[in-house]
C-alpha cells in the first residue's frame, strides 16, 4: 500500500517545512498520485500551504516523533527539553521552545539547545 507525504511550509524566511502523512491507502503509486488533487484540496481548505508531495510505501514511512508542549497561559505553549547532552536515546530533545497563538499568526520561539 502507498501513502501520501505532504510537505507543509511556512512561507516566511527562512522557509520551514515539515512532512505530514496524508493517508490515501492506495494499492499502487499511480493510485496514490491520482488521489493527490483531492488530498491537497483538503489541506488548502484548512489554509495549510502544501509545497511538495510524494508517494511512499507504507512500510517505509518513519514518522518524526512528536514533541509535547504544555499550555502555561491562554494561547501560550512551551516545551522544555531534557537536561542532557544530545543523544540517540533522547532523540536530540534538549532544546526549549515555545509558541504563542495570536488572532492572525503564531509566534514560534526556539531557544535552541
Amino acid at each position: 500500500m502507498y501513502e501520501l507525504i505532504v510537505s507543509l511550509c511556512l512561507g516566511v524566511a527562512p522557509v520551514s517545512c515539515v512532512d505530514r502523512l496524508t493517508p490515501v491507502d492506495a494499492p499502487t503509486v499511480a493510485a496514490c498520485e491520482a488521489a493527490v488533487p483531492a488530498a491537497l484540496a483538503r489541506w488548502r481548505a484548512c489554509e495549510m500551504p502544501a509545497a511538495r508531495w510524494r508517494c511512499i510505501r507504507r512500510d517505509t514511512y518513519r514518522p518524526v516523533p512528536r514533541v509535547a508542549a504544555g499550555e502555561i497561559a491562554p494561547g501560550v505553549f512551551v516545551h522544555q527539553g531534557q537536561i542532557a547532552m544530545q543523544s540517540a536515546a533522547n532523540l536530540g530533545d534538549i532544546a526549549n521552545a515555545g509558541f504563542v497563538i495570536g488572532e492572525k499568526a503564531v509566534a514560534v520561539i526556539d531557544a535552541g539547545g
